[in-house]
């Protein structure tokens, strides 16, 4: 395995040591070039980081990096199967560790505006563990959604297919709380290539008008498991 420096620019670094069989990091910063967007809309976006911690080059290779990342919509690294949805904007803490062939990512931070598999997200915190074929969202994963303050909160897995998967397949295994989600929101059908099957357990309140009053909206809050 080994690093691919052209797909990063405007590498600085405060000071890198290189001991026999280690190198150390100290304030190393550069953007990197984000891979092939899905959707067949050319390279996705890229990324800005700033990175502390050492690699240790014996085989089989070992990383250990901690940093922080500003990540522009759709930014994906090249060397990870492509989710099939679009990638808010992303500010994150990040930690890297593991052998060079199956690093383990770790990424805890905020979200921006963006859209997941048809479903508008104003905002949202993310707290995900990465790898090559998965990535899981762990508690304190949630997506704001709508101007009344709805949040959906979700946990479990998106398992990715390996980069030479003759069918690249992900699959799905999420659980999702709605707290006050508008029932426009949460009907929503989700742009999936295949269709979905399962069941809504929900406490709903419906407030305002019940008939035509200039134009008000009557409000339909969900709150439940899907």
């Amino acid at each position: 395995n080994s690093i691919d420096f052209n797909a990063y620019k405007d590498l600085v670094a405060q000071q890198v040591k290189v001991i026999t069989d280690r190198i150390e990091l100290n304030g190393v910063s550069g953007t990197a070039l984000g891979g092939a967007a899905a959707f067949g809309e050319g390279r996705g976006g890229n990324a800005t980081f700033t990175a502390n911690g050492r690699i240790n080059v014996k085989a089989p290779g070992k990383l250990e990096i901690k940093g922080k990342v500003e990540a522009a919509a759709d930014a994906w690294p090249d060397r990870l199967a492509q989710l099939p949805f679009h990638t808010p904007t992303i500010s994150a803490d990040v930690a890297v560790d593991g052998a060079f062939a199956d690093p383990q990512i770790s990424v805890v931070g905020t979200l921006g505006k963006g859209e997941l598999y048809g479903y508008p997200i104003d905002s949202g915190s993310v707290n995900v563990a990465v790898n090559k074929t998965r990535v899981a969202l762990r508690d304190g994963t949630r997506f704001n959604v709508g101007a009344k303050g709805g949040t959906l909160r979700a946990t479990g897995d998106v398992r990715l297919p390996l980069p030479d998967a003759k069918v690249a397949t992900v699959q799905l295994d999420l659980r999702v709380r709605a707290e006050r989600a508008a029932l426009a929101t949460a009907l929503l059908p989700a742009k999936l290539d295949t269709p979905m099957r399962g069941t809504l357990n929900a406490s709903v309140r419906l407030t305002g008008p019940a008939g035509g009053d200039g134009g008000k909206a009557t409000d339909l809050l969900i709150d439940g498991d899907i």
